[in-house]
């Protein structure tokens, strides 16, 4: 598993893993975790409807965290953008920032 790198080498979607409070980490590293060795459970890695992006999706204490990212070849996946979901549906920017990080790693040909 990777985390999005800007061009210029920023890991700006780590930073925005980090940025998330403890609990919302924990869940998504644990999930990160059983994702790599095929472990999830139904309905916490889903693809997201009309993009070219899957997410993993946590609950924890009513709060609820997303990372989108993208598959990288057959061995990796990249996570492209982490929030804090405090509303019911994925906010529409957020699906935009992912999707045109993956373009752009994409397009750089980035390992």
């Amino acid at each position: 598993m990777r985390f999005y790198k800007s061009e210029s080498g920023k890991a700006v979607a780590r930073e925005e893993f980090f940025d998330l409070d403890e609990e919302g980490q924990a869940a998504l590293a644990d999930l990160f975790t059983r994702y790599e060795h095929g472990l999830e459970r139904p309905g916490e890695v889903k693809a997201v409807v009309g993009r070219a992006l899957l997410e993993f999706r946590v609950q924890v204490r009513g709060n609820q965290y997303r990372a989108y990212f993208f598959k990288d070849g057959p061995k990796y996946v990249v996570v492209a953008h982490c929030v804090h979901k405090n509303q019911r549906k994925a906010r529409t920017s957020d699906l935009d920032l992912a999707e045109d990080r993956m373009k752009a790693w994409r397009a750089r040909g980035a390992k």
